[in-house]
């Protein structure tokens, strides 16, 4: 694992808060990681900037216009269906068969917590051993919540739920407080910002510190407009339960 001296010292500081301006794009910051990360952490690397390629092929397919300029897949590759990484062309290969999920897309957020995980192990990096299964069993947990809310069997809609580490009575009953749906991503995206501070050592120099720095970077980017108009159709998937 790295000694990033460089490269951390290179990146700029978080913001205070939720809602300021970061001091540079996602993009940007993942380029700088990739440009300077050494070949025995690349595969981990990699694996977790994928998120962008994934959340984006599911956006594009969805019909929506959210796309996160961090993922090295285009609009153009979704479209063609060029230079699509592993975890989607296997995805795609096993929707040729019969599906039984609600929401197909929820497959794809399995395998590719699937991939990252087994990266995670091979790795022993120890980052996101901690917040992937943190991560996954949050969003089950929202998903179950949202689901009785509708009436639904949240059976259906879980993605990799065999983890049951964590107890989320506290968060949700914080969440239950909250008046609106943007008070509500607010409130979870702070709560993610704890849990990742809490998984850092004290070494701000090394591929877990890389690795956290990018996943608060990308929670800060998605508030720094906050203060500018919300487009609700835009920003409001109204498939499923999610």
């Amino acid at each position: 694992m790295g000694n990033y001296y460089y490269l951390m010292s290179l990146l700029p500081p978080l913001p205070a808060a939720l809602g300021q301006p970061p001091g540079a794009g996602v993009a940007w910051l993942a380029a700088q990681a990739r440009q300077n990360i050494a070949p025995a952490d690349r595969e981990a690397l990699e694996a977790h900037l994928l998120y962008a390629d994934v959340a984006n092929f599911i956006s594009r397919e969805s019909g929506r216009e959210i796309y996160l300029p961090w993922g090295r897949l285009t609009p153009e590759d979704i479209d063609t269906q060029e230079n699509l990484p592993e975890v989607i062309v296997d995805f795609l290969k096993e929707q040729d068969q019969v599906t039984n999920r609600p929401y197909v897309y929820d497959r794809l957020w399995e395998m590719y917590y699937a991939r990252v995980l087994q990266t995670a192990e091979r790795s022993g990096n120890i980052f996101l051993k901690k917040y992937l299964p943190w991560e996954i069993q949050l969003c089950n947990t929202l998903t179950s919540w949202r689901a009785w809310q509708a009436g639904l069997d949240p059976a259906g809609y879980l993605v990799a739920p065999n983890n049951a580490a964590y107890n989320f009575d506290k968060l949700l009953s914080g969440l239950k407080e909250c008046t609106g749906p943007l008070e509500a991503e607010l409130y979870l995206d702070r709560e993610r910002l704890r849990f990742i501070s809490g998984c850092l050592d004290h070494d701000g120099f090394s591929l877990d510190a890389l690795l956290g720095y990018l996943s608060q970077a990308y929670i800060f980017s998605r508030w720094q407009d906050q203060d500018k108009p919300f487009d609700l159709d835009k920003i409001t998937f109204a498939g499923g339960v999610k």
